[in-house]
């Protein structure tokens, strides 16, 4: 409770007070020494659950829809997917924090699914008792979400030839980049190493070599050559030589 009392999530939650509480009537009820502990675990180990550059989400109906999933009530909401606003009911069945970003985990026609809470535009708590999935496990549900969430976005993949500080910089953009670009190959006479690097979707995969500039040529897929060049066209119109 001392080292990691995500005070932030508890208060997106609606129970930073109640938290607050629990740690003043804990430190008073410790022995001296253990006290003293707890103290200064607080004092020097502080958790920032967000991500650089990214503020909180909004969550203004996390507190009511926290209410669902202890009390165990379906939920009819509203949401944003992205292609169109949809509306259905759903059964709760946790919440997961991931990032600075609040997940709901609800049953759908007997299946799991995932909603970002902020994408959630209304929602009522009905008297309905929620339809649980028997066995689910949220924790490992949750691991293979992130994994099958990860393997789609990353489903192509690219051979480039870069530099050393390229391949440093693409190696931050996620674990399985780092795994590739530790599997490079020596580098050529122009200093430059060819490595095959998992990517994401056409455009995405632009933006993220573009930004390295003259240090990341990309070989294959064509289409992405090509997509790079046609970048390239595109800024040195906006940027014509003076």
């Amino acid at each position: 409770l001392f080292l990691a009392g995500l005070p932030g999530a508890a208060a997106q939650l609606g129970l930073g007070e109640a938290l607050q509480r629990m740690r003043l009537k804990l430190l008073a009820a410790l022995p001296d020494q253990t006290r003293g502990d707890a103290e200064r675990v607080s004092a020097r180990f502080h958790l920032d659950a967000v991500s650089w550059f990214k503020g909180a989400d909004e969550q203004a109906l996390l507190p009511e829809l926290a209410v669902a999933v202890w009390s165990g009530r379906r939920v009819r909401l509203r949401y944003d997917s992205w292609s169109k606003v949809v509306d259905r009911e759903v059964d709760p069945l946790g919440v997961v924090l991931k990032a600075g970003v609040w997940y709901l985990i609800a049953a759908v026609s007997g299946g799991p699914r995932t909603y970002r809470v902020s994408s959630i535009q209304a929602l009522e708590v009905l008297e309905d008792p929620a339809q649980p999935i028997p066995g689910f496990d949220l924790a490992a549900f949750w691991a293979k979400f992130c994994s099958d969430y990860e393997a789609r976005m990353q489903a192509g993949s690219a051979r480039l030839l870069a530099t050393d500080s390229a391949l440093r910089a693409l190696g931050r953009e996620s674990a399985a980049m780092a795994l590739a670009i530790r599997n490079a190959a020596p580098p050529g006479p122009d200093g430059r190493r060819p490595v095959t690097v998992p990517i994401e979707t056409g455009a995405e995969a632009v933006a993220t070599l573009l930004r390295l500039g003259d240090q990341v040529e990309v070989l294959d897929p064509p289409e992405l050559r090509e997509a790079m060049a046609e970048a390239v066209r595109k800024l040195a119109a906006v940027y014509p030589p003076s």
